[in-house]
């Protein structure tokens, strides 16, 4: 819907999932090498920025309806999935 109305805007929720990535990326780079308490530093950054990011997105472009709403809960279930990625890249517990 935002290509066919061009709305360029919409791009802006690119952010989000290129930040999950590099939370992902860098906990596997780390592979292990953080247990327990140590992971919460870090998981607490991810979460904050990106609910902060995803948030002001969302107010943003808020008059942009359904492709704005669809794209804030695709962000927000990718940067769970993230989360849980990362959490096990940075304790080595894989499912």
């Amino acid at each position: 819907m935002g290509l066919i109305e061009r709305r360029r805007s919409l791009f802006l929720f690119c952010f989000p999932f290129v930040l999950s990535e590099y939370y992902v990326v860098i906990a596997s780079a780390f592979h292990g090498r953080l247990s327990g308490i140590a992971t919460v530093v870090p998981a607490g950054i991810f979460g904050v920025m990106q609910i902060v990011l995803i948030a002001y997105l969302a107010y943003r472009l808020r008059g942009f309806g359904l492709p704005a709403w669809a794209l804030t809960v695709f962000s927000v279930s990718y940067a769970c999935f993230a989360y849980f990625a990362g959490q096990m890249a940075w304790t080595d517990t894989f499912l």
